[in-house]
């Protein structure tokens, strides 16, 4: 995984494969520069971002449109 940006000792977005993913682990970024990889295995979480559009089709999905009043 390619780091795009360190926030902290903790705290790193990486690049996975063409997704943007921000890790989290004890001191998985600590002395790690953007460029540098991290190893997958001493990942503690990992959280994808989604676009914005993907979320909006996922929130009118979960809309009854039955119930809606204009």
């Amino acid at each position: 995984m390619l780091i795009k940006k360190v926030f902290n000792n903790n705290v790193a977005l990486v690049n996975r494969t063409g997704t943007e993913m921000i890790v989290m682990g004890k001191g998985i970024a600590f002395q790690k520069k953007v460029g540098e990889y991290i190893d997958e295995s001493i990942v503690d979480k990992g959280f994808v971002l989604e676009k914005e559009s993907q979320v909006s089709n996922k929130l009118l999905q979960l809309i009854d449109f039955n119930k809606v009043k204009l």
